[in-house]
C-alpha cells in the first residue's frame, strides 16, 4: 500500500480543472527501501493523474 502525506487525488482534480500540463515532482522519504517505495509511489501517482486526464 502506498501512503502519501499529500492528497494527490485532490491535487490531480485541481490541476485538471485548471488545465495544468507542466511537470509534477515526487519526493520519497518513506521507511520502505527506496528501490521498492519510489516505483510504487510513482506508479500510484501516474495512474492517479492519468485517470484525471481522460
Amino acid at each position: 500500500m502506498v501512503t502519501l502525506d499529500l492528497d494527490y487525488s485532490r491535487i490531480a482534480k485541481i490541476l485538471k480543472k485548471v488545465n495544468y500540463s507542466g511537470y509534477i515532482s515526487l519526493e520519497f522519504e518513506g521507511k520502505e527501501d527506496p528501490n521498492i517505495g519510489v516505483p510504487k509511489s510513482l506508479n500510484y501517482c501516474v495512474m492517479l493523474f492519468l485517470n484525471f486526464s481522460l
